[in-house]
């Protein structure tokens, strides 16, 4: 896919081949700074129209896909993705394998996130199957790495704790096995947050803190912002509220400055819990409006559906409890499936305490 672009007010020309491009995709991605991979990943896709290749296009609408996802529009990622997809089983482009990645893996996890966040979970986990599966066949130790880590993520989401930690166990590994060490990183910052969910705060604490300070050196920034919000729960947890509001505004203010929003809505239904926890109760119903605002704004039904809970149950403890019945009643209904999942079961059951 070698083509020339020009740049505004240069005369001279350009050559961008698709390993250029791919790169710079690459470190913006890794970088964290999603709001400079999205034009790389819509130049790609002008560039590759231009030229008359299908592949390049493949690849453009994977890397906006991608973008898209971080960014907070998973109406937008989750439609670029399928169409990355289908066109590469159309073309029979399965396999691209640049920088020692495998874009079609990245692509599957980054589509299964984007489906479980709109409400998709059992689509979603299919999904991360076929990734892992794919990743393992072709045997690009990165990308097993991008399948196993990504996966465990989804696993800890849906509540699969015991399938969750021996992902992360693979990863970590793999990971140790081919010296990659961000992602070895990446599967410590993990073991932590399995730590904290499985109420093991004060191990989860010690595990991200060391898991954080690699990323950092790393300069491996594209989870850093989900891995302090894991943090600020651990916190939370063992009682460190001072601590866990002042990281949970750092990571507020991260994730708003870059532009990279994915993690926001969370964040803002964490810190309504610590607030909440500190007697806050003002501050914590107007932060929760606002997790709810953004969640619905990025089609994030699964982050929509946590925040809800969370304000049922103020509700439910200020008295109102018809009124939070009926508000969580609204959020759960949307689902059509991932019904077995910990977040369903727990909406679920928290309806039927509320009748």
């Amino acid at each position: 896919m070698n083509t020339t672009i020009r740049k505004s007010g240069n005369s001279e020309g350009v050559i961008l081949p698709k390993e250029i491009l791919a790169g710079l995709n690459l470190f913006f991605i890794r970088r964290g700074d999603i709001s400079g991979a999205l034009p790389v990943a819509e130049q790609a896709g002008v560039i590759a129209r231009a030229a008359k290749q299908p592949a390049g296009i493949v690849w453009a609408e994977w890397w906006r896909g991608v973008a898209h996802h971080y960014l907070g529009d998973q109406a937008a990622a989750q439609v670029h993705l399928e169409r990355g997809l289908a066109l590469a089983v159309e073309l029979g482009t399965l396999n691209v394998n640049l920088f020692g990645f495998d874009q079609r893996i990245s692509a599957l996890v980054g589509l299964a996130h984007t489906l479980w966040l709109r409400g998709f979970s059992d689509q979603a986990l299919r999904i991360v199957q076929t990734a892992i599966s794919e990743a393992a066949s072709r045997d690009h130790p990165v990308s097993v790495c991008v399948s196993l880590a990504f996966a465990s993520m989804l696993l800890l989401w849906t509540g699969d704790l015991p399938a969750a930690s021996d992902l992360i166990e693979q990863l970590i590994v793999h990971a140790g096995r081919y010296s990659l060490e961000p992602h070895r990183a990446l599967g410590v910052a993990l073991q932590g947050k399995l730590a904290i969910s499985r109420q093991e705060a004060e191990a989860g604490l010690d595990l991200l803190r060391s898991a954080l300070g690699t990323l950092r050196a790393q300069q491996f920034n594209l989870l850093i912002t989900h891995f302090i919000g894991a943090s600020v729960e651990g916190l939370s947890k063992t009682g460190q509220f001072k601590e866990a509001l002042f990281t949970i505004n750092g990571a507020i203010a991260r994730a708003t400055n870059s532009g990279m929003e994915l993690d926001l809505s969370e964040l803002l239904r964490i810190k309504s819990q610590i607030l909440a926890a500190q007697h806050d109760r003002e501050s914590a119903m107007n932060c929760l409006t606002e997790a709810l605002a953004v969640a619905r704004a990025q089609s994030a039904l699964a982050w929509e559906l946590r925040s809800t809970m969370t304000l049922a149950r103020l509700l439910s403890e200020d008295g109102q409890r018809d009124q939070a019945r009926h508000t969580l009643a609204l959020v759960y209904d949307r689902f059509t499936e991932g019904f077995e999942t910990a977040d369903l079961k727990l909406a679920r059951t928290l309806l039927e305490d509320l009748r």
